[in-house]
């Protein structure tokens, strides 16, 4: 009798994280934030469904069911949009075939605050010394210096100036600006700038 043993296929979902915190939103604005997920496993990963709980969260995902092979992934965005102040907190719900767990949770929070009547007026330069053509910028937040920036425009902008009416009283900000492409793919980060909003 002759037999070989074959490894078995496992279809398997791994989340890009396991949290999302909005932090600090004005009343009637809007943050996104995207959550990435990766078939990890050596067979296909059928998603089957992504839901939210929380009525101040938002989810933007292409149509599901869906099947990613070993390697692919999809992205779903997120957005945190109060209506009133106070602190909020959902579930985004993944439902697959992935083995160990069929449903997949990422715990969301943000707190919504009242409007300020501060803005940022931020303004940059072209580069000048770019080897491809510039097609527009993307503009970056955070509010710990170098680290943790997230994407303020919903689209790439074609002029050399940004005003961000999203910010807080007493709260510290810094900025960047990426350039980017005709093909989408940006730039460095450019030098880090300061607001301190009153």
């Amino acid at each position: 009798m002759n037999g070989a043993g074959v490894a078995q296929s496992t279809p398997t979902l791994t989340v890009s994280s396991t949290s999302l915190s909005f932090g600090k939103v004005n009343v009637g604005s809007s943050g996104s934030q995207s959550v990435t997920l990766t078939s990890t496993g050596t067979a296909a990963l059928q998603v089957y469904s992504a839901t939210l709980t929380g009525s101040t969260f938002a989810l933007t995902v292409p149509t599901l069911p869906v099947t990613l092979q070993p390697g692919q992934l999809l992205v779903l965005q997120v957005a945190f949009q109060p209506t009133s102040s106070g602190a909020s907190t959902g579930t985004l719900n993944i439902s697959s075939n992935s083995s160990g767990s069929t449903t997949a949770t990422v715990d969301l929070s943000g707190t919504g605050v009242a409007a300020s009547t501060h803005t940022v007026d931020l303004t940059w330069s072209a580069p000048t010394s770019s080897p491809v053509a510039v097609a527009g910028y993307n503009v970056y937040r955070s509010t710990v210096s170098g680290s943790n920036y997230q994407l303020l425009n919903a689209s790439v902008l074609p002029q050399l100036s940004f005003t961000d009416s999203n910010v807080q009283s007493g709260t510290t900000y810094y900025y960047v600006v990426r350039s980017v492409d005709s093909s989408g793919t940006e730039s460095d980060n450019s030098n880090e700038f300061t607001a301190a909003v009153p």
